[in-house]
Order: structure tokens, then C-alpha cells, then sequence
């Protein structure tokens, strides 16, 4: 191989870490509707797999717009993920995508919702960070191993299963014989806390996780 196709292979096949970003973007395929999400990898790079992902499901090519990236970095240590802004955009009044548009989509987009909205969820992440208090609103996790930050608080929010993910776990104890069950879905549906649902309505007394990502495993333990 010539020396531009190898620099060509190692393009396309290897990716390097960067600091972790929230970024945004709106498609044409669902107006009045802005994706948030989060990446440790060029904004772009995770861009062109959306576009890629919603050519398939559609159909069609869609056109994405990013509309804006931030830093997620709070620290050399410390960072944030989309969750909180998520969580931020809620608390104000905006409303995810549900329902089968979520099915085809994420429940990462959320309706009548700007690029000020994401700045104004940031900033009081980051001051919610450095503000000295104990228990801290949001979560924060540790750069060294993507494990969430003790130090920093606990997100003291109850979580309790969405509608779409209690009907996989009903799905999942209509079939009490079988041994061989496979759940599929978006992403960003919630497939891990899904899962562990699943394994406590079937009163799984082993459960082995077999991940490809070495850095969930601090995620699975809490």
C-alpha cells in the first residue's frame, strides 16, 4: 500500500479520544425539534453517524444542521453528560420526542427548544459545579475512568421506568420460558437501566454483563 492509502486506513478506522462535547443539531425530517446530545469524539464524526442512521430508518436523506457544540470539561478531572442538560431542559418545561417518533428518532430531541435553552442548561451546570455545595444538582463523572464524580454529589433524582421501557419488561415476563431474548432499540433509549429492570422482575439471581466499552463498568456497578 502507498503511504496515502495507509494514512487513508488509519483515517477511517481509528478514532482518537478528545475532551467530551455537548452538541445540537435539527434535521428536516422532524421540524421544530432539537437533538442534545454528547461525544468524546469529533461533533462531525457523530454527526455524519446520525445522518447515516435516519438515511436507513427513513429512507431518505436527511439534511442535519448542527446547530452548536460546547465543552463538557468542568475540570482536568471532571466533566458532565447530556443527562444533565436533559434533565436541566425538563425542569424548565420542554418536552422530549415520545411515542412511536421516539422509536424512530431519540428521546434525545426535544420540541420548541434553542441553542440559548442548551447555553442556559450549561451555564448552570457549571455553576451548580463550583458552587461549593455538598449535594450537587446534577451529576458530575471522573475523566480518569468515566465513573460518576462521589465527591462532587449524587443525583438524588428517583428514576422509575418510561412507558416504552416498562412494556419491554412486561414483553420480557410474558416470555417466562424462554432462554433466548433479545431487546432492541434507539439509541439512547435506556437499554442498560432497561435491562437491569428485566433482570429484577425475573428475580436473576446471576446476571454477566459483556460489554465491548471497558468504561461502563463502573456504570453497571451503580
Amino acid at each position: 500500500m502507498t503511504n496515502e492509502e495507509n494514512i487513508k486506513l488509519v483515517e477511517d478506522n481509528i478514532l482518537l479520544r478528545l475532551d467530551p462535547k455537548i452538541y445540537a443539531f435539527i434535521t428536516n425530517t422532524v421540524p421544530n425539534q432539537l437533538k442534545i446530545g454528547d461525544t468524546s469524539r469529533p461533533v462531525d464524526v457523530r454527526l455524519d453517524e446520525w445522518r447515516k442512521l435516519l438515511r436507513k430508518r427513513l429512507g431518505q436523506d436527511p439534511v442535519i444542521t448542527k446547530i452548536g457544540e460546547f465543552p463538557a470539561l468542568l475540570s482536568p478531572d471532571h466533566y458532565f453528560r447530556d443527562y444533565s442538560v436533559h434533565s436541566y431542559l425538563e425542569g424548565i418545561g420542554k418536552h422530549r420526542m415520545n411515542g412511536e417518533l421516539a422509536h424512530k428518532y431519540s428521546v434525545e430531541f426535544f420540541e420548541n427548544t434553542n441553542i440559548s435553552d442548551v447555553q442556559e442548561a450549561i451555564n448552570a451546570i457549571r455553576q451548580d459545579y463550583g458552587s461549593g455545595e455538598l449535594n450537587k444538582r446534577f451529576v458530575y463523572y471522573n475523566v480518569a475512568d468515566s465513573s460518576h464524580a462521589e465527591a462532587h454529589g449524587a443525583n438524588d433524582k428517583e428514576w422509575n421506568l418510561r412507558p416504552n421501557q416498562q412494556e419491554v419488561v412486561d414483553n420480557f415476563l410474558k416470555r417466562p420460558d424462554e432462554k433466548k431474548l433479545l431487546m432492541y432499540a434507539v439509541m439512547r433509549f435506556g437499554k442498560s437501566f432497561t435491562a437491569m429492570y428485566c433482570a429484577l422482575a425475573k428475580k436473576a439471581r446471576k446476571v454477566l454483563i459483556v460489554s465491548a466499552k471497558a468504561d461502563v463498568k463502573g456504570e453497571w456497578q451503580k
